[in-house]
């Protein structure tokens, strides 16, 4: 990589930060964890391989959107398998109250969007931030809410994971 290019992925990456910031989200840049079930001080390795495919595309604006935009579809495809893996292993009632957060968590989730939409297209009005990065930012944001209920699927099958190992080193008495 290239001192331009470096120079670009780091004006990329905080301008991404700050507008990012904005709304309330952090840019995570920590190391991958090996595991498949990550937690909040980790990243998530689709997360990872979107951070590797920005820096290959060298963070241009274009390439970074190209990545951001196969992410989204990853996340998405990520909350279907874990809600469909936590749907096999919660009992009748869990997997009711599963169902009922998923539909909650979709109408938030439309609501999220429709808000993204309306903050980056008032930032095109209003002419604010950088305009070849505004596309990037707003396909970030996309992932943001969805890396979130992944990262929460997660957190609920570790704890269950948890349990299972509780078990199963417990001793009962003869």
């Amino acid at each position: 990589m290239t001192t331009a290019s470096t120079h670009r992925g780091l004006l990329f990456q905080a301008v991404t930060a700050g507008l990012l910031a904005t709304c309330g989200l952090a840019l995570d840049t920590t190391p991958v964890m090996a595991s498949e079930h990550a937690t909040m001080s980790t990243v998530h390795p689709i997360a990872y391989r979107l951070d590797a495919c920005m820096e290959e595309g060298e963070w241009e604006p274009e390439a970074a959107l190209s990545c951001a935009s196969e992410a989204q579809q990853a996340w998405q495809e990520e909350v279907k398998r874990l809600t469909e893996r936590l749907d096999g292993v919660l009992g009748k009632e869990a997997r009711e109250a599963l169902e009922l957060s998923d539909q909650a968590w979709r109408k938030s989730l439309d609501a999220d969007l429709a808000l993204v939409e309306r903050y980056h297209e008032q930032l095109e009005e209003a002419e604010l931030g950088e305009s070849a990065l505004l596309p990037v930012s707003r396909q970030l944001l996309r992932n943001r809410l969805l890396e979130a209920r992944v990262m929460q699927l997660l957190r609920l099958l570790d704890g269950l994971a948890s349990l299972v190992e509780e078990d199963e080193t417990t001793t009962l008495p003869p």
